[in-house]
């Protein structure tokens, strides 16, 4: 038989599996940086019903939020210093932070209170950075105003974060790819020189504009 402990255990990893799932569905589905921003802090927020959630990028010394859930619609976005609060320290250290007693933690500095006006007042707190090329680019924030986020989670959102991260360096690659694209067709069809593509049987399948200005 198993036990009412393990039987929650079990619900819990079954929870883990299913997001890690649906983020690996995302990425591979080649969604836009901002659709995938939105994407996963409300599949963490579905699945595991935390209060406040958000993804920044890393402008400078600056945290620009890209989404948010759980946060007054009605107020815009802050930019957060990296020089100040938990998303700040992780932001300069790349080390993801578990903090499980918000109330006593020096460095925290509730972001609810002071901008959403929802006057909910959070116990605990995961933020992971995102890497990109080995480097900060921004972070994934998790609070929660219920219950006290455990290690597990932390480890989970560790390996979001990275997925996040691969997500943005797909995309950067595939704008890089398109650019080079576009700069050789430009190449090509500016030449003087006639440029030009064939099959094994000698038939022309590419000539650039040249020959239409013989």
């Amino acid at each position: 038989l198993v036990s009412q402990e393990q039987a929650g255990l079990l619900a819990q990893r079954a929870n883990e599996l299913e997001l890690l799932n649906q983020v690996r569905g995302m990425i591979s589905s080649k969604l836009e940086p901002q659709e995938l921003f939105k994407a996963v802090p409300e599949t963490l927020a579905k699945v595991f019903g935390y209060d406040f959630i958000d993804i920044s990028l890393l402008k400078g010394e600056v945290l620009e939020i890209q989404h948010q859930v759980g946060y007054d619609p009605s107020l815009p976005a802050p930019q957060l210093s990296i020089h100040k609060g938990v998303v700040g320290r992780v932001a300069r250290t790349g080390k993801p932070l578990l903090v499980q007693d918000l109330a006593n933690h020096p460095e925290y500095s509730s972001p609810h209170e002071k901008y959403t006006g929802t006057g909910v007042r959070t116990i605990s707190e995961i933020c992971v950075p995102i890497l990109g090329q080995g480097k900060v680019v921004g972070v994934l924030n998790v609070e929660s105003a219920r219950e006290i986020l455990e290690e597990s989670r932390l480890h989970l959102l560790t390996t979001v974060a990275g997925y996040i991260g691969i997500a943005l360096e797909q995309a950067e690659l595939y704008q890089a790819l398109q650019h080079s694209e576009v700069r050789y067709r430009e190449l090509i069809e500016n030449a003087t020189d006639i440029i030009y593509r064939s099959d094994v049987a000698g038939t022309f399948t590419y000539t650039n504009s040249v020959v239409t200005r013989m």
